[in-house]
């Protein structure tokens, strides 16, 4: 089961997703101060290798691959079957992934936090992939860029 207001929003790529009204814009945080260090470490040095490695962490449990999976079809009965795979800004994945973390850390069991988690771990990761290869637009790269990591 996916949480659903019952708006959407359009990337330009014609992707969409829920509305963020009245959630938390995660997504501002400073990388600096980021909760979760997978995400702080790709925000700052734009290395996908942080989140493939707690995607995998994640994953690599009894059921962990079927979790993912269920959530991927909760998706297509939301939005539709690889609608994700357009591409959206990735400030929506790391908005999602952050508040997926916050809500999974405090307990709540309305939906599986986890694997709408790893779920956006594996969007952000195709997105950059595809926007390096020329398949998406450069333009859903929305996030800033830092020249150094200083986490200090």
């Amino acid at each position: 089961m996916l949480i659903d207001s019952g708006e959407r929003r359009e990337a330009a790529t014609g992707a969409v997703r829920d509305v963020t009204t009245g959630k938390p814009e995660t997504w501002l945080l400073s990388p600096y101060v980021v909760p979760c260090t997978h995400m702080r470490q790709y925000l700052l040095t734009r290395d996908t290798a942080p989140l493939y490695a707690r995607f995998r962490e994640l994953v690599d449990v009894p059921g962990g691959w079927q979790r993912v999976c269920d959530h991927l079809a909760a998706g297509v009965v939301k939005y539709d079957a690889f609608n994700w795979a357009k591409g959206m800004p990735l400030s929506w994945g790391v908005a999602s992934y952050i508040r997926h973390w916050l809500q999974a850390d405090r307990g709540d069991r309305d939906e599986d936090h986890h694997a709408a988690q790893m779920c956006n771990a594996m969007f952000l990761i195709h997105w950059e992939a595809e926007v390096a290869a020329g398949r998406l637009p450069n333009t859903l790269d929305d996030l800033p860029h830092y020249d150094t990591i200083n986490e200090g």
